[in-house]
């Protein structure tokens, strides 16, 4: 139960930190063309993370770590 928690963990903010890797590379016209604003970056990543947890589609589209 708890090594599942850790690895759950592990997993979401690795999801969270390619997120933030990914969006930050991006323009700011190119983040504003899929209406995300250099300041709200960290909450899309942060609900993508969640996503992956969940099991669902990522909020930004982006694939999730360990995807092909």
């Amino acid at each position: 139960m708890i090594l599942s928690y850790i690895v759950r963990a592990i997993c979401a903010w690795r999801c969270y930190r390619r997120c933030v890797y990914e969006l930050s590379k991006l323009s700011d016209l190119e983040l504003t063309d899929i209406g995300i604003s250099r300041s709200g970056i960290t909450a899309v990543a942060w609900r993508s993370a969640q996503d992956y947890i969940a099991g669902t589609e990522p909020a930004t589209g982006a694939k999730a770590p360990g995807d092909q």
